[in-house]
């Protein structure tokens, strides 16, 4: 047996000095976060984000029957948003059209999905108001509202044939942006949806669970985590989309395939015994020459494939002229419910112009 004057051992220097050193480290953690946080310093994190649900068809969509709320990032607007049982935010359709109704299909991104306004404004909702208002003798409106963020050409047609044509829609409304010849350009598989709902970049998303909980939940760790996302995505110097505003080979392979998915979808309305629009909605108000690029480009393809084109940038720029009021959100970009009034009546001038609705 030990001898009582035996002393107990006592723990290695080596020991201590790694208990101390991660001791000091937490605690320098926990202080770098104390002040990154109230310095603001990490990039926020959207919160209506964590809604959206992986697809069978599609890559992601707002979960059916969910409803958000809240501020967006910058502060400029609320949002409350409500989904159907399709994951659209809308109202709910039935699947078979009623006798004497006609039906307009929209797709497009969060512009057309109404972000920066209540659904009462978005362009969608009041130009089936618009329509239903009109005088004399037509038939039941009804407008398919299935606009979603993020969303460009790719998908936007994979929207039309695997939710849209169960409507039987008479008209099909493809909302475009500029934004979605970039988008073309990073491709269908450049962002996933995690199984929180969020969207991340392929290069986040490698990052694994750990990873994307810690950006998530650590603003330090954010800081640290977007640096490398960065570093491994090689960032693009400034204004390097600029050229989609002008005719050149940098983004040209680009335009061909929208085009190319514009083909398509031509040819799935056409099938379903639909007419497709193409509106072009301008990412900001049109005052720069440069802005009428796009519009050109997109007039000219409808043109040569019988598709009607409407433009909102002559309505926009005028309501910018007239009102007193933003038509664009400064920071968030979108459209304000004023700037949504706008595109509404562009394209309901541009539909009754053309002899597409009843």
């Amino acid at each position: 047996m030990p001898s009582s004057s035996t002393k107990p051992k006592q723990p290695s220097r080596w020991r201590r000095r790694l208990g101390l050193a991660v001791a000091g480290l937490l605690v320098a953690l926990i202080v770098a976060e104390v002040l990154v946080r109230i310095a603001a310093l990490a990039p926020s994190i959207d919160p209506h984000m964590g809604w959206l649900t992986a697809d069978v068809h599609l890559p992601y969509k707002p979960k059916p029957g969910s409803h958000i709320r809240g501020k967006v990032p910058s502060g400029e607007y609320q949002y409350d948003h409500h989904h159907n049982s399709l994951g659209f935010r809308d109202s709910e359709h039935d699947t078979k059209k009623p006798p004497g109704t006609f039906r307009i299909l929209g797709v497009g991104d969060s512009f057309t999905a109404g972000w920066g306004a209540p659904f009462e404004q978005t362009y969608l909702r009041r130009l089936e108001l618009a329509l239903a208002a009109r005088d004399g003798d037509h038939p039941r409106i009804e407008v398919i509202k299935a606009g979603i963020s993020g969303y460009f050409p790719q998908t936007e047609k994979l929207v039309v044939e695997h939710y849209g044509l169960q409507f039987q829609p008479d008209v099909i409304i493809v909302g475009f942006l500029p934004n979605d010849v970039l988008d073309t350009v990073r491709g269908i598989e450049s962002v996933v949806v995690d199984k929180q709902g969020y969207l991340t970049s392929a290069e986040a998303a490698d990052l694994g669970a750990l990873g994307l909980w810690l950006y998530r939940t650590s603003h330090v760790a954010r800081i640290a985590l977007r640096a490398w996302v960065k570093f491994r995505q090689r960032d693009l110097p400034p204004n390097w989309w600029m050229p989609i505003y002008e005719p050149n080979e940098e983004f040209e392979a680009a335009w061909r395939e929208l085009e190319h998915q514009y083909e398509g979808l031509r040819t799935v309305a056409q099938t379903a015994g639909a007419k497709l629009v193409v509106l072009h909605i301008p990412e900001s108000v049109p005052d720069q020459p440069f802005h009428a690029y796009p519009a050109k480009r997109l007039a000219a393809w409808c043109a040569a494939h019988n598709v009607t084109f409407i433009d909102a940038a002559p309505q926009v720029l005028a309501a910018a002229q007239a009102s007193p009021d933003l038509l664009y959100y400064p920071e968030d970009r979108h459209c304000t419910p004023t700037g949504y009034q706008a595109v509404a009546d562009a394209l309901l001038a541009g539909l009754i112009a053309a002899n597409l609705v009843p």
